[in-house]
């Protein structure tokens, strides 16, 4: 390896003076490899030549053919150093193209190699590898297989540090299920114990953020107080880590999903919408960086390098805030080609190296002088660098936001706040569409095909539900194609034990093919049933929708609203007693003598225009209508749901009928036609409210305070609001009354009774 490093920086360094004509680091090592008389040196040439094509030109055919060309001269040698890295260097090169099966294979021949050599830190890196590539592809037994494999290395190297990380993986991979949720939990506290053990402080903070976190979800999977308690507790004290990182707004996520869990959602809420403020914030550092990046390149093809560096170095600033480590590296790339015009070669080397050593770190290939792997885009683990796809930064930012926003609309619906959480939904949708994340816009689609459907919105619920048809379809047409790339390299490393089965192997692989079409062909007829019956749904739904809305409506103005949904719900409404309600009469004056004056339609009309008036006026004044009898008007305040302002509705409602009742008075007399006066009595007191009978329910009121109220009008004068000593005693603070003393009301003696005057 160190003869690989050697002859891969002598071409950088060296190689203006090697040929003036030949001024590439690939044409360098081309010199070299012709000038070359050890076979050996040969082969650690062919394989830096294979690294210099992948580093800074991104041609992984070409890189594969030189690293091939190395295997194939150290077999014929015998040279096991040189055969395990270009094993080791085409497996990561197949990976980059996402031949997963070729990258299996490599690997696992890569890591037999140097188990005969002895180098149980490469055969860690590799099973660990292997066993990553496997979760990622969906082969959770199988990883585990590797990660075992790779925990028996570490423990031989006695290497507490990797240890500690596959013990970590291992959790993870239980973690999936909440059936091994227990295993989770006991390989996570086994990889934090030995936690305590490391003295190196920063080693030990950036493994403990993963642990904590590892802890927590395991934690969490129980759903059980006491484990949600637990789960709590690491979450707490992960957040205190990571303030100020990147890693926040994941974290405050995490404790509003517990808080989810929990149904505490006016406790989720908080750490959501903090989350998403955090991320927003960090999409504006990403936005400026891109900004300046793109402003320093046409700076750069205009020729204005001196602009165009100093743009650069602006990036590089807020690269480096959100740790956009993909944009670094271009930023550092595109510095090296400037330096190199400037001919300033020692800042060139600088930026260039930078540049390998980010893009060492992403894709998984080692320039140091140990192949010490970063396992970037392959470890399942739960902290940041894991989390720098092949799209940078970019993907985690909006992945978090994505499904903080889903957790954020899930408080708010179970909050009882619907429009807020559709609002929240679509903010979601927007961004899980533009990152293609598949889980998140499942989840996104049949949430919101549910909330339209309970908002009676069948259009978009159906637009929603087909959403989620195709997107279902598109994942399983991607879950068939990871099994045909991962089929070959199963069947090949179980052919020992497997020979029967491989004799049908094109038959299992046929059958993979139908069962795709099959599936296919499931999407496409399930998905125009749906929509026939979803037409025929709709259609239906409307009608009754309608007709259930006017039953509704019909039900409501017979019955108040409380009332009506105790009687649908139990089939009955049980009686109840109110201790303070008011209770108001009207009767027309006279009514009997001018009835007769009047044609029967006449006087259904204008019976009908004044106890329409009374009805709107009562509304406002939340009083419950109770009933007509001929020209009496009864109605309550203070029930069907109890309040204190009863008695003060009930006589400002009184007032405005009487005042509704001169004008209107008014307005006939001018028309030459009868006029009615009206007189009000109130009382307040104890009822009884309910329905009685099966048939044409009614709400009535009983009890001494309804006939007292009848004595109150009866006892009252025409265009005057006579209330009892009983009602004055609660509102003779607010309204001006006038005392008529003791007067004999029917069959209930002498009662105290005022006028309201105003």
């Amino acid at each position: 390896m160190k003869i690989i490093i050697k002859f891969y920086f002598i071409a950088i360094i060296f190689a203006p003076i090697i040929s003036k004509s030949q001024t590439t680091e690939f044409d360098s090592l081309k010199y070299l490899l012709g000038n070359l008389k050890s076979d050996t040196s040969k082969v650690n040439c062919l394989i830096a030549l294979g690294k210099t094509y992948s580093f800074f030109y991104s041609y992984p055919e070409l890189a594969i053919y030189y690293e091939k060309k190395a295997k194939e001269l150290a077999i014929k040698l015998n040279y096991k150093e040189g055969l395990a890295q270009s094993l080791n260097y085409i497996g990561d090169f197949c990976l980059r193209k996402a031949s997963y099966a070729e990258t299996i294979n490599y690997w696992q021949q890569a890591s037999e190699t140097y188990n005969e050599l002895g180098d149980d830190m490469n055969v860690f890196t590799m099973q660990s590898n292997i066993g990553a590539l496997f979760y990622n592809i969906g082969f959770h037994d199988k990883s585990n297989e590797f990660y075992f494999n790779a925990l028996r290395s570490a423990k031989k190297m006695h290497d507490t540090l990797r240890i500690i990380e596959i013990l970590n993986n291992i959790g993870s991979i239980y973690q999936l299920t909440p059936t091994t949720s227990d295993k989770a939990i006991e390989y996570h506290l086994k990889s934090y114990s030995l936690l305590q053990k490391i003295k190196d402080s920063n080693t030990k903070v950036e493994k403990l953020t993963a642990s904590l976190d590892y802890l927590g979800s395991a934690y969490m999977l129980k759903e059980t107080l006491g484990f949600l308690d637990s789960a709590a507790i690491y979450f707490e004290i992960l957040l205190n880590a990571n303030r100020g990182t990147i890693n926040e707004p994941y974290t405050l996520k995490r404790i509003g999903e517990l808080y989810l869990k929990r149904k505490e959602y006016d406790k989720a809420i908080p750490y959501q919408k903090r989350a998403i403020e955090i991320l927003r914030e960090f999409e504006y550092q990403n936005d400026s960086a891109n900004s300046l990046i793109e402003s320093a390149k046409f700076f750069q093809k205009e020729g204005n390098l001196k602009i165009a560096l100093q743009k650069y170095k602006e990036a590089e600033s807020y690269a480096y805030e959100t740790k956009g480590m993909l944009k670094l590296q271009e930023i550092y790339k595109n510095q090296a080609n400037i330096y190199n015009k400037m001919h300033d070669n020692s800042n060139s080397f600088k930026c260039n190296y930078l540049s390998a050593r980010i893009y060492e770190a992403f894709f998984n290939i080692d320039i140091g002088k140990k192949p010490q792997r970063l396992q970037l885009i392959l470890s399942p683990e739960m902290n940041l660098q894991n989390k720098l796809l092949d799209k940078g930064n970019d993907i985690y930012l909006k992945t978090t936001e994505s499904n903080t926003l889903i957790d954020l609309a899930k408080s708010y619906f179970n909050n009882g706040d619907i429009s807020l959480a559709l609002k929240t939904y679509k903010q979601a949708e927007l961004i899980a569409n533009e990152i293609k994340s598949y889980s998140s816009q499942n989840e996104i689609y049949k949430n919101l095909s549910d909330i339209y459907y309970k908002l009676h919105d069948y259009l978009n619920s159906i637009k929603y539900q087909k959403l989620l048809f195709n997107l279902q379809y598109d994942i399983s047409n991607r879950t068939y194609d990871k099994l045909m790339q991962t089929t070959n390299y199963l069947f090949d490393s179980d052919r020992e034990s497997n020979s029967k089965f491989l004799q049908n192997e094109k038959d299992i692989q046929l059958s993979i093919i139908k069962s795709k079409t099959l599936m296919r062909n499931r999407f496409v007829g399930g998905m125009a049933i749906v929509l026939i019956f979803a037409g025929i749904f709709y259609i239906q739904r409307i009608r009754i929708s309608k007709e259930k809305k006017q039953s509704e409506e019909l039900l409501l103005n017979i019955l108040p609203e409380e009332v009506a949904e105790e009687l649908k719900a139990k089939g009955r409404a049980e009686a109840k007693q109110f201790n303070e309600v008011t209770v108001m009469f009207t009767d027309f004056k006279g009514f009997t003598q001018i009835s007769e004056k009047l044609t029967p339609s006449e006087l259904v009309a204008e019976i009908h225009t004044c106890f329409k008036g009374f009805d709107n006026i009562i509304s406002k004044h939340n009083i419950e209508k109770i009933k007509t009898i001929g020209d009496s008007y009864m109605c309550a305040g203070g029930l069907p749901v109890t309040n204190k302002t009863n008695a003060t509705d009930v006589i400002n409602a009184a007032i405005e009928i009487q005042q509704f009742m001169i004008e209107h008075a008014g307005a006939r007399e001018k028309q030459g036609k009868e006029i009615f006066e009206i007189r009000i009595g109130i009382h307040s007191g104890p009822v009884v409210a309910g329905i009685v009978g099966v048939k044409k329910f009614a709400y009535d009121i009983w009890g001494d305070t309804v006939n007292i109220a009848s004595r109150m009008e009866s006892s009252g004068d025409a265009g005057k609001v006579n209330i009892s000593g009983t009602t004055y005693e609660l509102v003779k603070n607010k309204f001006k009354c006038i005392h008529r003393g003791k007067i004999e009301a029917k069959n209930k003696g002498m009662i105290d009774m005022y006028f309201v005057e105003g």
